[in-house]
């Protein structure tokens, strides 16, 4: 049987006043110096004592009650300890740790099964640093499980549940390829993803899909073949890309020869498209500026950058015309239209048609008109003749004089 003080109580008779100690703590009682006894003559007086029941009516007697456990933890016995003493002196002194060395003292010592103890040999028991940060997580300071410390991190510095935000290189599990569920993806799946797209598309991979067969390159990407089937240009290599539509059947591929394609005014580049699943032949592309420049007139000076044109003139026989350009140099070029405004000679209202200067050539009658230019005017002279113009009919079958009153005359002029 364990015998431990469990209850402690102090009556006095004016007033009940009671103590009772916290478990697993020991608790010093110290009575005056005037009125110390020792450890042997209060464990006499404790055996001959009755319960505090029976204490002297009016007497100042403090009263310890103990009570005997079993080692199942039960209550078995109980006695009341009185002492003739007028005062105890309580104080707290320690949870932890032996028992002080102090001269007339009595330590009573409380435990429970679980607790440290004042040994420190319990289990179950923790002991804390001397302080901590408000809010810190506590660890384990060794490996006895009995001690604990400051970690120095805050629960406030933990990274949320919902929505959290990582801070430097935060890793994680890979998931296989191809899982496709709510689990996260690192950048070694996502790498391993594009992998398996890559190896599955050649064409769109880090070079070009090398092919034997221009007809066989179909779907989007690029493509490279030397003396390939139905090439643009013989058995050249060849570097190209495919654009193919939504439709089966329907794409354009363009090549250029890359080993070739060296002079700046040829560029071997070529274009055919399939339409309906049918090819068509290749089409050569001007692709530089020096090609163009290479195929068409070039000049370092503007040519005919002004332009005149008259207003509608009477065609009067035998007539002439002044008519001030305002191009301010001499021009280049100058021409006669006449423009129809009844039918005539098989002509409609408005057609127009040009004029032959100077000169009928069906016969010597004067059926032409001249003009001469300068800086400041064209100078027109029409023939004499009754129809002062000839032109061929609509029809093409033969040669008309016109009606005058049929058509209007236009100059124009560029310079």
């Amino acid at each position: 049987m364990m015998c431990t003080i469990v209850g402690c109580s102090l009556a006095l008779n004016k007033g009940a006043q009671r103590w009772r100690p916290q478990q697993g703590r020991a608790t010093r009682v110290r009575p005056p110096a005037s009125r110390a006894l020792s450890d042997r003559r209060l464990l006499e007086r404790s055996r001959a004592l009755a319960p505090h029941r029976n204490a002297p009516s009016g007497s100042l007697c403090p009263v310890v009650r103990l009570a005997l456990l079993n080692s199942a933890g039960s209550t078995t016995a109980s006695r009341s300890i009185i002492t003739p003493y007028r005062k105890l002196t309580l104080a707290y002194v320690s949870g932890a740790g032996t028992l002080p060395t102090v001269a007339n003292g009595i330590w009573l010592m409380f435990d429970r099964a679980g607790d440290r103890g004042a040994d420190g040999t319990g289990v179950g028991d923790f002991l804390g640093p001397a302080s901590s940060a408000t809010d810190n997580i506590v660890t384990f300071a060794g490996t006895t499980g009995k001690v604990g410390k400051d970690s120095g991190i805050a629960v406030s510095s933990l990274a949320p549940k919902a929505s959290p935000t990582f801070t430097g290189t935060p890793t994680g599990p890979t998931a296989a390829p191809g899982t496709n569920t709510t689990q996260l993806a690192t950048t070694g799946f996502v790498k391993a993803g594009f992998d398996l797209k890559l190896d599955s598309r050649p064409n769109l991979g880090v070079v070009a899909q090398t092919i034997t067969d221009w007809n066989n390159a179909l779907d989007n990407g690029w493509y490279m073949a030397s003396a390939a089937a139905n090439a643009p240009d013989g058995a050249n290599w060849f570097l190209g890309f495919v654009e193919a539509h939504g439709s089966t059947g329907y794409r354009t591929q363009t090549v250029h020869d890359f080993v070739n394609d060296t002079t700046a005014a040829d560029q071997k580049l070529w274009r055919r498209r399939q339409a309906g699943g049918a090819w068509g032949g290749w089409i050569k592309l001007q692709w530089s500026q020096a090609e163009q420049d290479a195929r068409y007139v070039q000049s370092s000076t503007a040519l005919l950058q002004k332009f005149y044109e008259s207003a509608q003139q009477t065609i009067t026989s035998g007539g002439s015309l002044t008519l001030a350009h305002g191009l301010g140099v001499k021009p280049k070029l100058y021409a006669a239209f006449i423009q129809c405004t009844t039918a005539n000679s098989g002509y409609s209202v408005g057609d127009e048609i040009p004029i032959n200067p100077s000169l009928n050539t069906t016969d010597a009658t004067a059926q032409a008109i001249s003009i001469v230019p300068d800086a400041t005017n064209l100078n027109v002279r029409i023939g004499n003749a009754a129809g002062a113009l000839k032109v061929l009919n609509k029809a093409g079958t033969g040669f008309n004089d016109i009606t005058n009153a049929s058509w209007k005359l236009v100059l124009r002029a560029w310079a």
